[in-house]
């Protein structure tokens, strides 16, 4: 009677939490658009394999599975045998889902061995407009780029599903509780083949040039809209891990650079669209140095009168 009636609640909940289990599920993030609804980053459901430890504690079995898998995930037996010892449920054994057929995974007959559908990141583009997408990381949060600076409106919704779990570590579904939500598309003002021509032109001007770095950007003189972005070096933003911190930097948007010569073309145009100047009207050049607010501004060489 005391474990029925005094401790009822206690044993029922610890009763629930040994024989329920909820899973959840991410959704699809957002898809990224350039301005003609071409895809840069879209997310697909790709396999990631997951251990039922309770059907594992059997050292040989362990070692059998561990010996099927290395080869499809590409890891370690040794790797994999430590992870099935986990204390969990259940363990992801590819955090990162990588490409691999469900039907080759199923005819291992591994048992306590599954593959649960979970999205996968993809980027078009790759390193080409890897400074305008950014990317995600293992759980599908945006880390860096576009990715990142709109991840409330990419994210979407979680959704989990209630299992039932049997005396032998098996679970059965019992039925969705909440689906997931997909996230909602993002469209750039980028241009995807201008994007492209922009990051290749680019990276052989500095290799041409045996520059240490480059960045370029093209804009439509008309709107401001930006229609190409690109910085070298650059990477891969699906293997992101694989390359230096500092290669995520874009330096279009993140450095300063005295604007220079480049505004000049700027004042000129205007000057003569509004008919205050010819292409023959004489400047004096002061002779290389001119007082403003009582600071000399010098040119790079003394010129007197030029048209």
């Amino acid at each position: 009677s005391w474990i029925q009636i005094v401790e009822h609640e206690i044993h029922l909940a610890a009763s629930r939490k040994q024989h329920r289990e909820r899973g959840r599920y991410l959704p699809h993030r957002g898809q990224i658009l350039d301005r003609n609804g071409t895809p840069l980053a879209y997310s697909l459901d790709n396999p990631t394999v997951v251990a039922e430890t309770a059907r594992l504690t059997d050292p040989v079995r362990r070692h059998e599975a561990a010996r099927k898998l290395a080869p499809l995930l590409g890891m370690a037996e040794a790797e994999l045998e430590r992870l099935m010892t986990k204390k969990a449920p259940t363990v992801e054994l590819n955090k990162k889902p990588i490409t691999i057929e469900t039907d080759k995974l199923d005819s291992l007959g591994l048992d306590g061995i599954r593959a649960d559908l979970k999205p996968k990141r993809f980027y078009p583009l790759g390193a080409g407009a890897a400074h305008v997408t950014g990317f995600v990381g293992i759980d599908q949060d945006g880390i860096e780029g576009t990715e990142r600076a709109f991840e409330k409106e990419l994210q979407g919704i979680p959704g989990w599903r209630t299992f039932r779990r049997d005396a032998h570590g098996g679970r059965h579904p019992s039925g969705y509780e909440r689906p997931a939500v997909a996230g909602n598309n993002l469209v750039l003002t980028i241009d995807e083949y201008m994007q492209e021509v922009t990051a290749d032109r680019l990276a052989d001007a500095v290799e041409r040039c045996n520059a240490k770095a480059g960045w370029a950007i093209v804009l439509d003189p008309r709107t401001g809209d930006i229609l190409a972005m690109a910085n070298v070096p650059t990477y891969d933003p699906t293997f992101f891990e694989k390359f230096p911190v500092a290669n995520f930097r874009n330096h279009v948007l993140s450095d300063r650079i005295e604007p220079g010569s480049t505004m000049k073309g700027i004042t000129v145009a205007a000057a003569l669209e509004d008919g205050l100047m010819r292409p023959e009207t004489p400047i004096n050049c002061m002779n290389g140095s001119w007082l403003l607010q009582g600071r000399p501004i010098t040119d790079h060489e003394k010129f007197g009168v030029l048209s």
